[in-house]
């Protein structure tokens, strides 16, 4: 439905409803939405697919887990046990040490008591007396050290015996450190500091582009305002809306990971009208109408030029900012903003899947 402006002194301008523009721009959009619609679908379904090679791999280290434990223990059993022995065996060496060295003391005993007895029968003079005397302390002390010896030989080997038990037997390292490392899997820390550190994320994203097209009739009365002296003309103006998501928003606030459902969900505004942005190359300026007393073409001064396309592009932005368009643009957004992040949430984990939900809680993705 046609509507009129405000009259700028003798000229009167009427717009038509605006409408949009089916061109190679908007054929490349759609072109893009269906491969991104394409491209999500498959990432979710490989998501899936790491999913399950996960769960398998997972299973497969937990009997692993199973059996190097049951080997473990094992191993722990037969160390306690050859402990037992060679503590058994170090005991046994122990006494038959302390049984030689009670065999030691009494042989000396006997020995030196045979040469004193020898030495008082005889009867020898003081010489023999001497020598006898220090071959009995000679083999006192032979008795003495070799006791020594045997008793710190001995002593020594049960230490030694005893403080080697220990390395044995190698067990293994404990699995189940292993596996709580390698599944304890992956934090909100970890896809933050993926996700905040994309260049993408720190500007206005351009998600969708409209073409839009006006014509205005622009009529300028004549003498008496009579309609034989008026003239007017048709001018179609074009324009594209530039629609943008936000992302600087997208902080660590906006980014929730649930580790249970293994989702990344990014919080992001509406895609909103940014700008419209005139294209002064394609206007379209029809032959002037004329009454049939008017003689001379339509002129306009600037300044009703610069009010009627003022009034243009207000029309321009009016239509954009439809809820069918918007919600387009809305469309075009959790695609664009997927597309963005998705690499990332993948390259800390292809188990992880994408999300994008509005701020006010729509969720879609």
């Amino acid at each position: 439905m046609a509507k009129e402006s405000k009259k700028t002194e003798t000229v009167k301008v009427t717009t038509a409803n605006a409408g949009k523009v089916e061109n190679e721009k908007t054929k490349a959009q759609e072109k893009e939405a269906a491969a991104l619609r394409e491209k999500m679908k498959k990432a979710d379904q490989a998501a899936d697919e790491a999913r399950e090679e996960e769960a398998r791999r997972k299973a497969e280290y937990e009997a692993e887990k199973k059996r190097l434990e049951e080997e473990r223990k094992q191993l722990e059993e037969e160390k306690k046990r050859r402990a037992e022995e060679r503590k058994a065996e170090a005991e046994k060496a122990a006494k038959e040490a302390e049984a030689k060295k009670a065999e030691a003391q009494a042989l000396a005993a006997s020995t030196s008591a045979a040469l004193i007895a020898a030495v008082k029968k005889g009867g020898s003079s003081g010489f023999w007396k001497g020598a006898l005397t220090g071959l009995i302390a000679g083999v006192l002390i032979t008795v003495l050290v070799g006791r020594y010896i045997l008793t710190s030989t001995v002593s020594s080997s049960l230490n030694d015996t005893l403080s080697n038990l220990s390395d044995d037997l190698e067990l293994p390292n404990h699995v189940g450190e292993m596996l709580d490392n390698y599944f304890t899997g992956f934090s909100e820390i970890d896809f933050e500091e993926a996700l905040l550190a994309a260049p993408e994320g720190h500007q206005e994203l351009i998600v969708m582009e409209q073409p839009v097209q006006i014509a205005t009739t622009i009529t300028k009365a004549g003498l008496a305002n009579l309609p034989f002296f008026k003239k007017s003309k048709t001018i179609t103006y074009y324009g594209t809306g530039v629609y943008t998501v936000d992302l600087k928003r997208v902080d660590e606030d906006r980014i929730e990971v649930d580790t249970e459902e293994k989702t990344v969900t990014v919080k992001v505004p509406h895609a909103r009208l940014q700008y419209v942005e005139p294209d002064y190359d394609k206007i379209e300026i029809e032959d002037t109408e004329k009454g049939f007393l008017t003689f001379t073409d339509l002129s306009l001064t600037v300044e009703q030029q610069n009010e009627i396309e003022k009034a243009v592009m207000a029309d321009m932005e009016d239509y954009l900012l439809q809820d069918e368009l918007l919600a387009q643009a809305d469309e075009f957004a959790v695609m664009k903003t997927w597309d963005t992040y998705q690499p990332l949430v993948t390259t800390v984990s292809p188990e992880y899947k994408l999300m994008v939900e509005f701020d006010d809680g729509g969720l879609i993705g």
